[in-house]
């Protein structure tokens, strides 16, 4: 049996719940994961580097902390909204449906849906919108992990029964604390002692659902999808190693000056440049020789970028890119300057699968859902602008979505040898090279080539005919006679 949410004592031990070791510790691991993507890194690779090096020496480190290949990463796989979809309204009232895609676009949708697929892929397959009534419009956000809590249904472990969102965070007293509820039945505001705050006789669901999507894969049996750590691990272990790596340039690139001889002669401070002369006295009483000299410090940095280099191959390849790809030295001909930018451009290869397209195609409906609640509910009311105004016959409409799929990793050459053997077989024309390697649309390509063919003929027209004839000296047995030959040839051979 699902718990009592208008009971103040059971609020309270649900909130008190949330408290849990278990719980801070999934809400510790989303804020990291959230921090490192949002470049908040420093902290983290210091603190990395002090479970290697004393205090002291981290503190004299420099610490490399602005290369975040979590962010590449994820910014990467998060490709369904690099374009925008297509969102249209099926059968149904023609303005209603075009009212509800405006709210949409005034909600940014886009924009938030973007983000949400950025956190799907941050925290390995589940991301939460909340769709709400704010301003007298609707308002989409993207929640975050750590920003909410759930109770779960008493029959589906993998189903929310009401949603706890923390909008003050943690205080020191209970009191302070808000939490925002909400479930299919109810909705009111709370403090951290389960008390309601305002009018508890106003705590019902206006829109009777609530007005969450949960984007997420497949569960084990509870709500959260566990998220694993290794984009984030990886790049602060990454950071860490090339912060050792300066380091040890920093501490061995120079050469280290050495005093051999009598302690007792070595002057107490020495002062060197290229403009002063080092004297060190020498005690005649003593045997040994005296000498000043540097000694200069071999460290393998080579040895060193190449292990850093494998380390970011061999992450690469966990993420989906073929051993192949990342095998082998650096040829004359890849462009690149080094190893590490040629890896860093193979995060280029990552991709949306069609798991995730069927995925968001779902999310997006349950918005256009809660949409429709909203405005039917609020329609010809104060709480919402007149522009969202639909009737009734608009909780019939439904909503289809058409994404821009990513295309098949192609290299120039690739799709330039694709390109010749199209055209070969017959296939593909010069419309066909203009549409697909320059974007153009077929009546574009057209008229482009138009303008090349007209430019040919001016050219061809301002070349010398070869068959134009020139004026005959008969006096001159050497000129050529463009239509008999060279007769000074011929007189010549007979």
């Amino acid at each position: 049996m699902n718990p009592n949410l208008l009971d103040p004592a059971v609020r309270a031990e649900l909130i008190e719940s949330f408290r849990s070791t278990g719980n801070k510790q999934r809400k510790d691991a989303a804020y990291k994961r959230y921090r490192i993507f949002k470049d908040n890194l420093h902290k983290y690779v210091r603190d990395y580097l002090l479970t290697q090096f004393d205090e002291s020496t981290v503190k004299s480190m420099p610490i490399v902390s602005s290369i975040n290949i979590c962010k590449r990463v994820i910014t990467q796989e998060a490709s369904i909204y690099m374009s925008d979809p297509e969102r249209v309204v099926g059968e149904g009232d023609e303005t209603d449906g075009a009212v509800i895609l405006q709210a949409l676009k005034d909600a940014k949708l886009n924009s938030k849906m973007k983000k949400a697929n950025e956190y799907f892929k941050l925290n390995k397959g589940q991301s939460v919108l909340q769709v709400i009534l704010k301003d007298k419009k609707v308002q989409v956000r993207v929640l975050l992990p750590h920003q909410f809590d759930v109770v779960v249904d008493s029959e589906d472990s993998e189903k929310p029964y009401a949603y706890f969102v923390c909008t003050t965070g943690a205080r020191e007293k209970k009191s302070q604390e808000r939490y925002t509820v909400w479930s299919d039945s109810f909705n009111f505001i709370c403090d951290g002692d389960g008390l309601i705050v305002g009018d508890s006789s106003k705590v019902l669901n206006p829109i009777r659902k609530m007005p969450f999507v949960d984007i997420s894969v497949d569960k084990d049996s509870e709500f959260y999808v566990e998220a694993g750590e290794c984009d984030g691990d990886f790049t602060i272990q990454y950071n860490a190693a090339l912060s050792d790596l300066w380091n040890i340039c920093r501490l061995q690139g120079y050469a280290q000056a050495v005093y051999i001889g009598d302690p007792e002669s070595m002057p107490a401070i020495i002062t060197m440049g290229p403009n002063r002369v080092l004297r060190i006295p020498v005690n005649p009483d003593k045997d040994g020789q005296t000498e000043f000299k540097y000694v200069t410090p071999t460290p393998d940095i080579e040895g060193v970028i190449k292990q850093i280099e494998q380390l970011l191959a061999n992450f690469l390849t966990t993420r989906g890119i073929d051993t192949k790809a990342i095998q082998g030295t650096l040829s004359s001909n890849t462009g690149y300057s080094s190893g590490v930018e040629r890896l860093l451009a193979m995060i280029d290869r990552f991709e949306a699968t069609r798991d995730d397209f069927s995925v968001f195609e779902s999310a997006e409906g349950e918005v256009f859902e809660l949409t429709k609640l909203w405005l039917t509910t609020y329609t010809n009311t104060e709480y919402l602008s007149e522009k969202y105004k639909i009737s009734g016959a608009a909780k019939d409409l439904t909503m289809s979505v058409s994404y821009s799929k990513p295309e098949s990793i192609k290299t120039d050459d690739e799709r330039n040898k694709d390109l010749e053997w199209r055209m070969k077989v017959g296939v593909a024309d010069a419309v066909t090279v203009l549409m697909e390697r320059y974007g153009m649309t077929e009546d574009q390509a057209l008229a482009a080539l138009k303008k090349i063919y007209e430019r040919k003929k001016i050219i061809d027209a301002m070349k010398p005919k070869p068959d134009q004839e020139e004026e005959q000296d008969p006096n001159n047995p050497n000129q050529k006679d463009v239509n008999n030959g060279d007769k000074g040839s011929e007189a010549n051979a007979s």
